[in-house]
């Protein structure tokens, strides 16, 4: 069963996976994976491969943090340039 408050992290999370990958994506919790774009495509995100993704991301954005100052740039979109003002 699921609550308000489940419906409501599950489109945020959705929200999120579209700013930064421009794609929808649905949820299958037994496997557990996250489709990306069409289900019919079969684009299968798995628990593995997640962890690949979540790197992939920080790197592009440069928001990993291994000591180094996070780069803003001028064509930064607003939504990037907020998120990496929220974590200097």
């Amino acid at each position: 069963m699921m609550t308000a408050v489940d419906a409501e992290v599950n489109n945020l999370v959705k929200e999120a996976f579209h700013f930064f990958i421009k794609e929808n994506i649905a949820f299958s919790l037994d496997p557990a994976q996250i489709v990306i774009g069409p289900i019919e495509q079969k684009h299968i995100m798995t628990e593995e491969t997640f962890y690949d993704f979540q790197r992939i991301i920080r790197r592009m954005y440069f928001l990993e943090q291994e000591g180094e100052e996070i780069i803003i740039h001028s064509d930064d979109s607003p939504q990037v340039r907020a998120l990496k003002m929220q974590m200097r």
